[in-house]
C-alpha cells in the first residue's frame, strides 16, 4: 500500500508540474482527478495499513505525505486551471 501511494504521489506531482508551462495546461484536467485518487489511497492506507500486534499505522509518514500533497497539487492544479481559464 506504501508503494502505491509514493507512486500516485511522484505521478501527480509530474502532471501538475508540467502542467504549470505555458500551452500545457489541459493537462491539468487529467491531473485533477489522479491528485483526489492520491488523497484517497492515502486515507485508506492511512485507515487500514496498521500492524496485527499493535494496531499502530504502518508507513504513516508515506500515507501522510500522499494525503497532503495530494491536497496541495490538487489546489495548484485547480488554480492553474482557473487563471488559463481552462484551456490554456
Amino acid at each position: 500500500m506504501q508503494y502505491a501511494s509514493l507512486i500516485l504521489l511522484v505521478i501527480s506531482t509530474t502532471l501538475v508540474a508540467i502542467g504549470l508551462f505555458p500551452c500545457l495546461g489541459w493537462l491539468n484536467w487529467a491531473s485533477g482527478p489522479v491528485c483526489a485518487l492520491t488523497v484517497v489511497l492515502g486515507v485508506v492506507g492511512l485507515s487500514f495499513d496498521r500492524e496485527p500486534e499493535s494496531g499502530e499505522t504502518r508507513h504513516g509518514g508515506v500515507h501522510l505525505a500522499a494525503v497532503v500533497g495530494g491536497t496541495v497539487l490538487g489546489v495548484v492544479a485547480v488554480i492553474r486551471c482557473l487563471v488559463g481559464a481552462g484551456t490554456i
